[in-house]
């Protein structure tokens, strides 16, 4: 779909185009924002990043030219029409300088209104396909995601998805692992290598907790046997929170859509089950919790950390133990947030816990202050620039095996380079560069402590193609080497 943004001052002109644009082009454009001012078009296109945008000349505060410029300035190329009732030579000229695509003059007749927009979709469809195309890794996820989330128009977005990934039409079969924590990629990897060997064709990738897989056969037969003992074997000791779920033989689209509904294949809020998670999973998923507002984990899951930490065997262990806990909270919700939250200051913690005289005291002064934290999280209204940021570190798990770059962000959110840049140094104090690493090392972290997980298959997770270059720059980052720090030195 091409996004469309309509800037125009009169109500009755900005409700006669979007009318006009949705009765003949309401299968190729969506109108994503009206403006009645300059300055709300300027910013608002900032913003959101159109394909096209219809203006108009003379408006308040600051005129469409004016702001076109400025888009202009801040690197935005999308295709502008300009409609204006002013003939003059100047205005002209300018909308050429500005790289307007048509200057059309009020009224403008149906016919050449329609041809216009049908010129300057021509030219959108062009860019698009001659600019850096999706890496097979985006693709499939966009399979994935449209069939976990079918709309009016899945059908064909997944035929042409699957015409991209030059998918056979011969039958397939669906695979979906629900995962507990994010070490879910280099399971997929890992799967996606011995299928790949056994003559299997495999598209997947880890969504909403489940790392998800179609298979389709080079030699026209499907073991459904075969699958499942290599999922036995694959998947001892990894973070799997239930049994895999095998869908097929299926030759259309839909019948998948209808079983995956039927059969649940997510479970959305997966029980705790502490003894399939790794130390750090478990550390990290207490900051998930406190988002989400899962209140009644926190207390078993607090219990479980302290035992599962043998050292922590007196008051003053178990107070320092609290304390760590906390630094990782606290850099877990800064990654969510990209703000620090000042009821997680360990002076304030350290002060509390001066009144515990038990180490079970010291956990439930802990579980009373992150029960506190989490409440004022859900009730805590973030900035539009705050979820843009939360949403760029949505897409880079998402895409941590083959890290975006700005520009792909920038694709992927609708947003220009430059609002994401200022966006994500205002709320963040850092470039989009320095906390794209910081993220890739703390998910490395993760993913070093989880069981039957080598550091190739971490390197290849956090998007490092070369295995010694990644433990460089890990030891770089934390001071130790990726199996110093998977067999524990950090702890001891």
């Amino acid at each position: 779909m091409i996004r469309l943004i309509i800037a125009e001052d009169e109500a009755l002109e900005r409700k006669a185009l979007r009318s006009f644009v949705e009765a003949e082009f309401s299968k190729s454009i969506e109108v994503i924002a009206e403006c009645a001012t300059g300055r709300t078009f300027f910013e608002t296109a900032l913003e959101l990043n159109p394909d096209l945008m219809l203006v108009d000349i003379e408006m308040p505060e600051m005129s469409g030219l004016e702001a076109l410029n400025l888009l202009r300035e801040n690197g935005l190329s999308g295709e502008a029409l300009i409609l204006t009732a002013y003939s003059e030579f100047d205005y002209a000229r300018l909308a050429v300088k500005y790289q307007a695509a048509d200057y059309l003059l009020k009224p403008v007749s149906r016919r050449d209104f329609s041809e216009s927009i049908r010129n300057s979709m021509e030219r959108i469809d062009k860019k698009k396909q001659t600019a850096p195309g999706r890496n097979q890794q985006s693709q499939e996820r966009e399979l994935i995601w449209r069939l976990r989330h079918p709309g009016p128009e899945f059908r064909t977005n997944l035929e042409e998805l699957s015409a991209i990934l030059k998918m056979k039409t011969t039958p397939f079969y669906f695979l979906s692992l629900p995962l507990a924590g994010r070490s879910g990629r280099p399971l997929l990897l890992s799967l996606k290598t011995r299928f790949d060997a056994m003559g299997y064709d495999c598209y997947g990738a880890c969504i909403s907790g489940a790392a998800d897989l179609i298979l389709q056969s080079r030699k026209g037969d499907i073991n459904p046997e075969k699958i499942m003992k290599t999922l036995t074997n694959k998947i001892k000791n990894r973070v799997v929170v239930s049994e895999p779920l095998l869908l097929g033989p299926i030759t259309d689209f839909r019948d998948l859509v209808r079983e995956i509904a039927e059969k649940s294949v997510l479970k959305q809020d997966s029980a705790w089950v502490s003894d399939s998670l790794s130390r750090v999973s478990q550390e990290r998923s207490l900051g998930d919790d406190l988002v989400e507002g899962r209140l009644h984990l926190i207390q078993g899951k607090l219990t479980n950390l302290f035992q599962y930490k043998k050292a922590v065997k007196s008051l003053g262990e178990a107070i320092s133990y609290a304390l760590e806990l906390l630094t990782i909270i606290d850099r877990r919700l800064i990654s969510l947030f990209a703000t620090r939250f000042q009821s997680l200051n360990p002076d304030f913690l350290t002060l509390q816990l001066k009144n515990a005289h038990k180490i079970g005291e010291v956990i439930e002064i802990l579980e009373t202050l992150l029960c506190d934290v989490s409440r004022n999280i859900r009730q805590t209204h973030r900035t539009r620039e705050q979820r843009l940021v939360e949403d760029i570190r949505t897409f880079l798990e998402e895409h941590s095996g083959d890290p975006p770059s700005m520009q792909e962000v920038s694709d992927h959110l609708k947003r220009s380079p430059s609002y994401i840049s200022r966006c994500f140094r205002q709320v963040t104090g850092m470039s989009y560069k320095e906390f794209q690493i910081m993220h890739r090392m703390e998910m490395a972290k993760e993913l070093l402590l989880t069981p039957g997980v080598t550091v190739a298959e971490v390197a290849t997770a956090t998007g490092f193609i070369d295995p010694n270059y990644f433990s460089k720059a890990f030891k770089r980052e934390t001071g130790l080497s990726p199996r110093a720090y998977a067999d524990g030195e950090s702890y001891k």
